[in-house]
């Protein structure tokens, strides 16, 4: 019979607000629904907050079900566990060893084990685009890709991940996996976690109104949050330009921007005519 345990986790966060050296302690806590765990582990991960914070803490961050603080980080997830003849808690164990993928932060959600390489994701039970945390076993690591058949942004991962969106690829973004293990493990190769280079825009003048980020080319905005025909203004990475044209697909009329622009009235593209924009940094 399978049964839910809760895990607690502490971890240090460093000067980016990224999670390192995660600890875990598996509980005697067992439980046969999932909201019973997690509303046991809510608990049980406050109070060691306010242990370790000296003063109640909060689970700000629903998304990581954890509370971040004075440099240190503190939370919890259900782990499925199955029961033996002794009555203890242990760990999942698996039939089959591999990567085990999730859907959502902190290692919950919909899960699936990986035991090779899948050219895409899209007719698996995690799905496409759906991937959030991962968890590696020892000696093993996971390139992800944005894109079917290994192609398009990759990243290796070695060890165990409870937010994807903290990393250069992102959550909800991964469409092809390689793994390997042994002798098989590929270069190590290390990432800057630094956020992405990114261009705003305000859909009124001096950055004000709804805004948008991106960090990418975009080839029609109709349908984006800032939408088509209302950007007014623009703020933008240093050492990025980004070009904006009048009509889709990078078409029609065009002005070119290497800074800030509180307003684009007076240019060659003018306020509240783009539909497409180029980005790029140097």
């Amino acid at each position: 019979m399978d049964f839910f345990t809760v895990v607690l986790l502490t971890g240090a966060l460093n000067g980016q607000g990224e999670v390192q050296n995660i600890q875990k302690q598996v509980t005697q806590h067992q439980f046969n629904t999932l909201k019973s765990c997690q509303k046991l582990g809510s608990t049980l991960a406050a109070r060691r907050s306010n242990e370790i914070f000296a003063s109640m803490g909060q689970l700000k961050r629903r998304k990581y079900q954890s509370s971040q603080q004075n440099g240190r980080f503190v939370g919890y997830f259900c782990q499925t566990s199955n029961t033996s003849s002794t009555n203890t808690t242990t760990p999942i164990k698996h039939k089959k060893t591999g990567i085990t993928l999730y859907s959502g932060y902190n290692f919950s959600g919909r899960w699936e084990i990986l035991s090779q390489e899948d050219n895409y994701l899209a007719d698996n039970s995690i799905g496409n685009n759906n991937l959030s945390s991962i968890l590696i076993p020892k000696g093993c690591s996971a390139t992800l890709y944005d894109q079917p058949h290994y192609r398009g942004q990759s990243m290796t991962l070695y060890q165990d991940t409870l937010d994807l969106s903290q990393t250069i690829l992102g959550d909800n973004r991964t469409s092809s996996i390689k793994m390997h293990c042994g002798n098989s493990m590929p270069t190590p190769q290390f990432y800057s976690m630094k956020p992405k280079q990114k261009v705003e825009f305000y859909s009124d003048v001096d950055f004000k109104g709804r805004s948008q980020s991106f960090t990418e080319n975009q080839a029609y905005l109709g349908g984006t949050t800032i939408d088509r025909n209302t950007i007014r203004s623009l703020k933008i990475d240093q050492n990025c330009e980004v070009t904006l044209y009048s009509k889709g697909n990078y078409q029609g009329r065009k002005s070119v921007f290497y800074q800030d622009k509180a307003s684009l009235y007076g240019t060659v593209i003018g306020d509240n005519s783009a539909d497409s924009f180029t980005f790029k940094c140097h």
